[in-house]
């Protein structure tokens, strides 16, 4: 059941955004469905019930605790209390893009070790080809922070003449994300069928 967790809340945690050009700007479509807060706290329930059986996971749980919070933050990052917290207006958009941000190199950090941790799991338990896909991973997380921050310096300090060159940027970005998200789930759901009763 540890796994089962892992793979609902990995699937809860993430959001995708896609830029388009327009009238010579550039304007980006956020699709997040559900409260990061929820994926966290099923992802320190699957590692609390793999810790169980061993401490693979154990600085990753503790992660999550520290995350937690920060997820509260993220839900109220539009809300009134934010920017009655930061007082102007201008100051509550640069503190909710700046925890955009820091969220976002979060998570990736997040996964990042994250598959690394499954990637040793399954090699230990005697699954070398499922430990390769999953070390595989660790590589597009780093790849896909390396555009975000590239996508993201220009979104807020590159000029309108570079609208297109930005949403470009961000659009090959969002490739990358949905390939990790959508692979990590797979190698997720496959450690659900191969790993759970071997694991706990």
């Amino acid at each position: 059941m540890g796994f089962g967790f892992l793979f609902i809340g990995f699937m809860l945690l993430y959001d995708f955004e896609i830029g388009l050009v327009a009238g010579g700007g550039a304007s980006y479509l956020l699709l997040d469905i559900f409260p990061d807060v929820l994926g966290f706290l099923l992802l320190f329930l699957g590692f609390r019930r793999l810790c169980q059986k061993g401490e693979d996971f154990a600085f990753l749980k503790k992660a999550t605790l520290f995350l937690l919070p920060l997820s509260v933050l993220m839900l109220l990052k539009g809300t009134l209390f934010f920017s009655v917290f930061y007082g102007e207006a201008g100051k509550a958009s640069l503190a909710a893009t700046a925890l955009d941000v820091c969220m976002r190199l979060l998570k990736l950090a997040f996964t990042y070790l994250l598959f690394q941790k499954t990637s040793a799991m399954a090699f230990r338990l005697g699954e070398p080809k499922l430990s390769g896909h999953h070390g595989f991973l660790p590589r597009i997380a780093l790849v896909d922070g390396i555009l975000y921050l590239a996508a993201t310096a220009l979104r807020n300090f590159a000029p309108q003449g570079l609208a297109t060159v930005t949403a470009t940027l961000v659009t090959l970005e969002l490739l990358f994300w949905v390939f990790l998200v959508w692979f990590g789930a797979i190698c997720l759901f496959r450690c659900v069928l191969r790993l759970s009763d071997l694991s706990e």
